[in-house]
């Protein structure tokens, strides 16, 4: 006796769920803080490091940041804080949990606007994310600080 396995495709049509947590960012990042406008080049790398490096006033400024410390390093100095420590001082800390935020978890919802995504986070860090569709960071932001991405390669 011999079994004949017929495989038809399926009639019906599956809609693909579009992936929309954007890609780590790799660009320019601006915020106004305590009354200042600052930018730096970012850069979130795989091993769960934020590297900032100011543009703005105090110009070459460097950060690295971890869940765990953030160096800050200036003129061949290096100093060593706690992510609380730093928060006082520099937006770019609480981008890093940010990032950890919109770019590893899955939104709560998800609109389409034109050629952008608006994504919603709740939580412990409630924030909005807006996205292009290649997924490129544009914007993130909270109830009290708002990160805007200005290179396209972001």
């Amino acid at each position: 006796m011999t079994v004949v396995l017929l495989l038809l495709p399926s009639c019906v049509k599956k809609d693909k769920k579009q992936n929309t947590l954007p890609k780590l960012p790799d660009c320019n990042a601006s915020v106004s803080y305590n009354g200042a406008q600052y930018t730096a080049r970012i850069r979130y790398l795989e091993t769960g490091i934020l590297e900032a490096e100011l543009l703005s006033e105090p110009q070459g400024v460097r950060l690295m940041i971890t869940d765990s410390e953030c160096k800050v390093s200036y003129d061949g100095m290096t100093l060593n804080y706690s992510p609380e420590q730093v928060k006082s001082f520099c937006p770019f800390s609480e981008l890093y949990d940010l990032v950890r935020t919109v770019c590893y978890t899955e939104p709560e919802s998800v609109k389409q606007s034109g050629d952008e995504y608006l994504l919603k986070y709740g939580g412990s860090l409630p924030c909005t994310a807006v996205s292009d569709m290649n997924n490129n960071l544009k914007q993130i932001k909270t109830n009290k600080i708002k990160f805007e991405f200005t290179k396209s390669d972001c």
